[in-house]
């Protein structure tokens, strides 16, 4: 104890997690790389529309919270709050979705 690395265990009046103070010896790096949105699409030939009595088709691939960098070691740099607080909130859902628009 003492040493910088271990806790002191002390005694203090409405002690809660970590004796209710602000501390950086729980501080990480949280910076981090985000790709949350990315979307490819394909439109079709306009020959190819004629011959079908369309306008226009549009193919797309789309997907959200593809991917992330980070050192941080919680679940979510996202969910820090001011205080450099881990709310350890749900991870986002990472979602892909496939379409087609069309114009008539």
């Amino acid at each position: 104890p003492g040493d910088g690395q271990t806790p002191i265990l002390f005694y203090a009046n409405n002690a809660g997690v970590n004796g209710n103070l602000l501390s950086t010896r729980f501080v990480e790096n949280g910076d981090f790389v985000f790709l949350e949105n990315a979307q490819l699409g394909y439109s079709l030939d306009q020959d190819l529309l004629q011959r079908i009595h369309l306008k226009s088709a549009r193919l797309y691939v789309s997907g959200q919270n593809l991917w992330m960098i980070s050192k941080f070691k919680g679940i979510d740099p996202e969910s820090i709050t001011a205080y450099g607080v881990d709310v350890l909130r749900v991870p986002k859902n990472r979602i892909f979705s496939l379409g087609l628009n069309v114009g008539f």
